[in-house]
């Protein structure tokens, strides 16, 4: 073979062999484009539709009315003036503090509407802010924007008022005001109201747990006050409200926007705040694997899923959520997902705290609903039937199972309760009764309302 011969074919060696290593980087290359071009077209559609797909979206749909005044600057004034609670106060306050609650309670013993009074004379300035606020119309809270993320700085500070406005609550039904008591839990529930108009996910978390704060009040202090019917009438709307006010799929969609906008960060700028990023060096091969493109999909897939999820019929809902996790978990959050596994939330857990904050709201109403009867008849009623058209539109159901809400008539009062997401009937013992009486920290419980006369 000549020289020249040998020199083609040698060339037409390293061709093949360039070609062959080449095939792959290329295949590498359209596969990363085409998933980038899937996700840009489906955000695109999101955006079509009307739905927010960046925080700029957000803060343009967050705007107070012009001329209107804002609450969240009361209650962030109302903060500022928030005194915590003593050594000596902490040791004997039922809802900031330690103290223990024995099954005899009310009423409490002296020294622990002694911590009250102190507690609540030293945060007077705060509770007149706080009544200030609940009354306002409008509460748009100011957000820090921190990359792909608008956070929230008042988070802890919203809990303590509502834990201090349980005190003043539990305060008054001792002293017998219930004038001064309803007009206190008004502040209460319109405090668990401040999310309303702008709510992530975790703002939505932080409303459920306002929202128990205020069944928690109310059931803590029916057994000592004699509100009037009106009081009463008002008070069961005011609860059905809070109960309509769930949109667990708004909140799954403003939240959907900041998962977004991590997908669209550069490599250099990806780092979620529930994790340490991972390296420079791995955070570029994620990227240009094609890996980073294929998890922003996924992460796209378990968000629409999870919104429809919670869109159906309450009862329907737990069933679904786990679906949706069980197919996320089947092999996709490997340890090549960097970050797939860091901003999906677990879902399944979001909806039972969403279900049983609405089943406690419907205890809560119909609690009162009872109390009214109960006024009227002076009896309690057979049945929850017997409050059905008078007292309310329709039976309340267990959001877990669809069942009528448990009632029970112990000597001296009631009980309602909902079976909670192990999807047992434990005879409405909540988790506290049964540790008391065994011990141990018991798997199944459920969740009751009690009213004792």
């Amino acid at each position: 073979m000549s020289k020249e011969k040998q020199n083609k074919s040698s060339l037409k060696f390293w061709l093949l062999i360039v070609a062959v290593m080449l095939l792959p980087i290329g295949l590498l290359v359209l596969y990363r484009v085409n998933r980038q071009s899937e996700f840009d077209r489906r955000v695109a559609a999101l955006a079509k539709e009307g739905y927010p797909v960046s925080l700029d979206d957000l803060e343009k749909r967050y705007v107070l009315p012009e001329g209107a005044e804002n609450a969240a600057d009361i209650y962030i004034e109302a903060f500022s003036c928030h005194w915590q609670p003593t050594g000596d106060e902490k040791e004997f306050l039922p809802t900031c503090g330690n103290y223990k609650w024995p099954d005899d309670v009310p009423p409490f013993p002296q020294e622990v509407m002694d911590a009250l009074e102190s507690y609540l004379q030293r945060n007077q300035e705060t509770l007149e802010l706080l009544d200030k606020a609940a009354a306002m119309e409008h509460c748009i809270w100011p957000r820090s924007r921190d990359s792909c993320w608008l956070n929230h700085d008042h988070l802890l500070d919203i809990r303590r008022a509502a834990q201090l406005l349980s005190e003043r609550n539990l305060y008054l039904a001792q002293k017998g005001e219930s004038g001064k008591l309803f007009d206190s839990l008004q502040t209460s529930i319109g405090l668990s109201k401040a999310f309303s108009k702008q709510s992530f996910l975790i703002d939505y978390l932080v409303t459920a747990s306002l929202k128990a704060i205020c069944v928690g009040a109310l059931e803590d202090i029916m057994s000592q006050t004699d509100f009037t019917e009106a009081q009463l009438e008002m008070l069961q709307k005011q609860f059905a409200e809070m109960r309509d006010m769930d949109a667990l799929h708004d909140a799954f969609i403003v939240d959907r926007c900041s998962t977004i906008e991590f997908w669209r960060l550069p490599p250099d700028e990806q780092a979620p705040h529930s994790f340490s990023a991972p390296s420079m060096p791995a955070r570029l091969l994620y990227s240009a694997s094609g890996l980073k493109q294929t998890d922003a999909l996924l992460s796209l897939d378990y968000m629409e899923k999870s919104i429809a999820a919670s869109q159906l019929p309450l009862h329907r809902r737990d069933a679904a959520f786990k679906k949706v996790e069980n197919e996320m978990d089947s092999g996709i959050l490997s340890f090549v997902h960097l970050y797939l596994n860091a901003i999906t939330m677990p879902m399944t857990r979001v909806n039972q705290i969403d279900l049983r904050c609405m089943g406690n709201l419907k205890c809560a109403e119909t609690a009162l609903a009872i109390r009214r009867y109960r006024r009227k008849y002076h009896a309690l009623p057979d049945s929850l039937e017997a409050l059905v058209p008078e007292f309310m539109a329709e039976l309340p159901r267990d959001p877990f199972d669809n069942e009528v809400i448990r009632y029970l008539k112990p000597e001296n009062g009631f009980t309602l309760y909902i079976i909670g997401e192990d999807g047992i009937d434990n005879g409405g013992k909540s988790k506290e009764q049964l540790r008391k009486k065994t011990g141990e920290r018991p798997k199944q419980y459920d969740w009751p309302f009690t009213v004792r006369w």
